[in-house]
């Protein structure tokens, strides 16, 4: 994707967040709308890195996404919301606002919505959220394997054979897995780009920077796996521990 389009991009979502942030804090708003609006955040992170390079924003950004879904949580139904795809969760833990992703987590249901979601895509996510100390449950690998295994009847997942090889401490497996994982989402955003199920703008953002997969190396090295310096989707630079100070309320101004 070019320069210009990928400034075009970073453009409509600011227009879109200038619209859209003053739903943020009203009731009526649905949990999929909330998401679109932070999806406008995290398309700017990844514009910012691709584009410049400048890690700082790319953060800031992924942090307006998370603050963003926080704010608006407190007034979604909780019937109505699928912890498995809260993505903006993600993007707190990608540039490391913790605070922000133990307040994301404590508004996240508790139980799985099997109306809305798959066990196993839930117990991933609380999973995640267990490992990064951001609720009070803990799941041993060995439980949260097993359950997941069993969801899946005989299907890979490929998620799963990364977090295996972190909690087994395989190196090796971890090695081909975490290649596997990224090869995989990137055959993913492909296809969905064919079929029009994405819009353009993630189709040219996600399909050059996983955010989910820098999660899954922040897990490994808490773990002491070995990591390289580059991985594909996941530059060194996305992964850089930058000083940020951050504004909790700085959600609400896009052009900050």
């Amino acid at each position: 994707m070019s320069a210009e389009f990928l400034e075009l991009f970073q453009e409509n979502s600011d227009e879109i967040l200038e619209e859209s942030l003053p739903l943020v804090d009203t009731k009526g708003l649905s949990y999929s709308a909330l998401l679109d609006i932070c999806s406008n955040y995290h398309i700017k992170a990844i514009t910012h890195l691709l584009l410049n390079y400048d890690i700082h924003k790319f953060k800031i950004s992924l942090f307006k996404s998370g603050r963003t879904f926080l704010a608006g949580l407190k007034h979604i139904d909780h019937s109505k919301i699928a912890t498995s795809k809260a993505s903006p969760l993600f993007d707190a833990i990608a540039c490391d606002d913790i605070s922000g992703a133990v307040g994301i987590s404590r508004q996240l249901g508790k139980t799985w919505n099997k109306y809305i979601e798959y066990k196993e895509d839930y117990l991933y996510v609380m999973f995640i959220m267990s490992k990064f100390g951001l609720v009070k449950e803990s799941f041993e690998f060995e439980e949260f394997f097993d359950e997941y295994n069993t969801l899946l009847e005989g299907a890979s997942d490929l998620r799963l054979d990364v977090l295996s090889a972190i909690y087994t401490h395989d190196q090796e497996l971890f090695d081909h897995a975490i290649l596997e994982y990224l090869n995989d989402y990137k055959s993913k955003i492909v296809l969905l780009t064919d079929n029009e199920s994405i819009s353009l703008e993630l189709a040219a953002t996600d399909g050059h920077i996983c955010v989910a997969g820098i999660l899954l190396l922040k897990l490994a090295e808490k773990e002491k796996i070995n990591l390289d310096m580059e991985y594909p989707l996941i530059p060194f630079s996305s992964r850089k521990s930058v000083q940020i100070n951050f504004d909790s309320l700085n959600w609400k101004n896009p052009s900050e």
